[in-house]
């Protein structure tokens, strides 16, 4: 394909006339059109060819790649397309989203508003064990990533006609004295990163104890081993976050979200049944009270799922699961709480990330 279109391709638009393309083209000629300006009333576009004046004008600007050229992707969301086929489900499998067809649907309707690609990890679905009810549930939390964010920045300043720029990016240790370059080996107290909109400055500052995940005192993964690096990215989300309020107001990454996920909306979408008919209510039955020593049978099987048969090791997990040293004196809930965290491991790489004790992250 690609080399049947060099050699068609027109040598006034560089584009194989009798192709479909979602980009605006002459009547008369089938030229593609050039932008030839734009104003308050949209952009305008003209067709090259010799004294033609066909001109188009439509309020945002044309885009090659979200249309044409991506969807012919292997993977890319196509026009029209309302739920993910089998070649796209087994690649959301791989990235660790296996969510329920309803949040699926909600995530693909998130992923075409937002234009973000998730097999670049611009976007993503992140699962956590939630209580609701006096029962723990899933919940799938859709999250984007700083390449999601650039991606939006970098479109909204396109389309508004304006320069997006960035200035360095400074870190302050505990003093608050500045550094251009962060080369010491705790952790900096904060980052600020500035966005510039057609000159005009807009400074994000983000502090390392308010966006670090902390376990006994520590930071975790990531935060634990590049800082520096994980701090700036919250700043510059921030400042992004004020140069395009209305693109990305309400909208967190991953990172922002790392030490509490009620800052990111959750979406969480269910089948409704049919309507059936109406039927006097009658009071719900009280649950029963979990047994405590049930409970402690269903954790031993899932630490032997996992392959973790030594006593003092499971004890270590649980502990850190709970977090109570005193395992004698563990509550219902506590129990109930490890249960759900060990069933939601699929091996004891799984545990030992949710437990902190491997600094690996995807």
């Amino acid at each position: 394909m690609t080399a049947l279109l060099a050699a068609d391709a027109c040598p006034s638009c560089r584009r194989a006339h009798g192709q479909h393309y979602d980009w605006p083209a002459c009547p008369d000629h089938h030229h593609l059109l050039y932008e030839l300006r734009a104003g308050p009333e949209g952009v305008t576009y003209a067709c090259p060819a010799w004294k033609c004046r066909h001109t188009h004008t439509q309020r945002e600007r044309a885009t090659m790649t979200a249309t044409h050229e991506a969807n012919h992707a292997a993977l890319a969301i196509r026009d029209g397309q309302d739920f993910w086929d089998k070649k796209q489900l087994a690649a959301l499998s791989i990235l660790g989203i296996n969510a329920p067809n309803a949040e699926l649907a909600v995530f693909m309707h998130r992923c075409q508003v937002t234009r973000l690609d998730p097999f670049a990890r611009q976007i993503t679905m992140i699962k956590r064990r939630e209580k609701a009810g006096g029962e723990y549930r899933d919940k799938w939390t859709i999250q984007t990533e700083i390449d999601g964010y650039r991606v939006i920045a970098a479109r909204a300043a396109r389309d508004a006609g304006v320069v997006l720029s960035y200035g360095d990016t400074t870190w302050y240790d505990g003093d608050g004295t500045p550094h251009d370059v962060w080369v010491l080996t705790e952790p900096p107290a904060a980052a600020r990163v500035v966005v510039y909109k057609d000159g005009k400055p807009f400074p994000g500052v983000a502090r390392f104890a308010s966006f670090a995940p902390l376990k006994d005192g520590k930071p975790m993964a990531n935060w634990a081993v590049m800082p520096d690096h994980m701090i700036a990215k919250c700043a510059e989300a921030q400042a992004l976050r004020r140069a395009f309020p209305q693109d990305l107001e309400g909208t967190f990454i991953a990172e922002e979200n790392a030490r509490t996920a009620a800052r990111a909306p959750h979406f969480h979408a269910e089948q409704i049944p049919a309507p059936q008919q109406r039927q006097r209510r009658q009071p719900a039955p009280e649950p029963p009270e979990p047994d405590p020593g049930a409970l402690k049978d269903n954790i031993g099987a899932q630490f032997h799922r996992l392959s973790i048969d030594d006593g003092d090791e499971r004890d270590s997990y649980l502990r850190l699961l709970t977090g109570e040293d005193d395992l004698a004196s563990l509550t219902i809930e506590q129990l109930a709480r490890a249960v759900a965290d060990l069933e939601s491991c699929d091996d004891i790489g799984h545990l030992q990330y949710i437990t902190g004790e491997t600094g690996d992250e995807e």
